[in-house]
């Protein structure tokens, strides 16, 4: 809430696009969009990733990601 409510504060003209991260077993890391809605911190989408090394990406994936905007 406090960092909501500085990023409110220090730029006003600015939507305040809250995220954390939350690190789970297996190295999978989870990260989440937040908002506030009456008073409370809610998650508005979960998303989970697994870092790995570029070599265990296929070639048409890196494709993909690198079309993307």
């Amino acid at each position: 809430m406090q960092d909501i409510a500085c990023c409110a504060a220090k730029f006003p003209d600015l939507i305040c696009r809250p995220v954390s991260a939350q690190f789970k077993e297996d190295g999978v890391i989870a990260l989440f969009e937040l908002t506030v809605e009456a008073g409370r911190v809610l998650i508005v989408e979960e998303r989970h990733y697994r870092l790995v090394q570029n070599d265990q990406i296929d070639s048409g994936t890196k494709r993909q990601y690198a079309e993307r905007s």
